[in-house]
């Protein structure tokens, strides 16, 4: 390129442009200008801290949510974990709680039939005793005849048939203690005996368990909670009955005899 039209160029850009420039400094100088230009950079400036204001609330909210997504996807499969391992249990000891509602109903079938024959006992011993009350009064009036014909010089042979009924009776009343002890007996042998099969069963499923700690009772009691019981006055053999066993006279003494007679005689005017 020619130096000419070099030359040439830079003096028509110079008498172009510098009046630009001195225009362009003169339009910055003006008040209107420059209240824009404040307004823009104000405007800028207030974008610029809404935009950051914005993108850290977001960035706050975001991890919010996602802790929060965190901490409830955690509880669910925790929630998950606990109610499969309550079902997994609950599967494990049904059969145990079967047992235990059949034992709870044959136990309250036991106890029903022992009301029902404690009732028959009850019926059983009263009526006893009334015969007992009856065979007394007869005895009372057998002596007294018996008293009246020695008085007479004659002896009654009924003394050797009721002693003999007394001994009948007292033998049927050991009979029944002796057979109600047994059946005590072995009643309460089962139940401790199936008691122990159960905890040995329990055990042996509840040591599946990690962390299970199995406690052995100290004291071996009965399933249904029974004791074995004792012969109450009910169950004992009726010591009046006995009383007028061991009492009754021998009336092959002449002298015991007429001494007894004397005692009846005297209780009977008492009266």
């Amino acid at each position: 390129m020619d130096k000419n039209k070099i030359k040439s160029a830079v003096n028509i850009a110079a008498v172009i442009l510098v009046p630009l420039i001195n225009e362009r400094h003169k339009l910055k100088d003006q008040k209107e200008v420059q209240q824009l230009t404040g307004l823009s950079a104000k405007a800028y400036d207030v974008t610029k801290d809404k935009t950051v204001t914005a993108a850290r609330k977001a960035k706050s909210t975001s991890t919010t949510i996602k802790k929060g997504v965190v901490t409830t996807s955690s509880f669910i499969a925790g929630k998950y974990k606990d109610e499969k391992k309550a079902l997994h249990y609950k599967k494990q000891m049904k059969p145990f709680v079967q047992q235990a509602k059949e034992e709870k109903k044959q136990e309250k079938a036991e106890q029903k039939q022992i009301s029902k024959l404690n009732q028959t006992l009850s019926q059983s011993i009263e009526s006893r005793r009334r015969d007992e009350e009856k065979n007394e009064k007869s005895r009372e009036k057998r002596l007294i005849k018996e008293m009246k014909l020695a008085e007479k010089g004659k002896f009654s042979t009924t003394q050797p048939v009721s002693r003999k009924h007394d001994k009948k009776v007292k033998k049927e009343i050991k009979q029944f203690d002796k057979k109600l002890n047994k059946s005590i007996d072995e009643r309460n042998k089962a139940e401790l005996k199936q008691k122990e099969e159960n905890e040995k069963l329990r055990i042996k499923e509840l040591k599946k368990y990690k962390n299970y700690k199995v406690k052995t009772p100290n004291q071996r009691r009965s399933i249904f909670g029974f004791k074995k019981r004792q012969l109450t006055q009910a169950h004992t053999p009726n010591n009046y009955h006995n009383a007028h066993i061991h009492n009754d006279e021998d009336f092959s003494n002449a002298q015991l005899f007429e001494q007894h007679r004397k005692q009846m005689a005297e209780k009977i005017a008492r009266r």
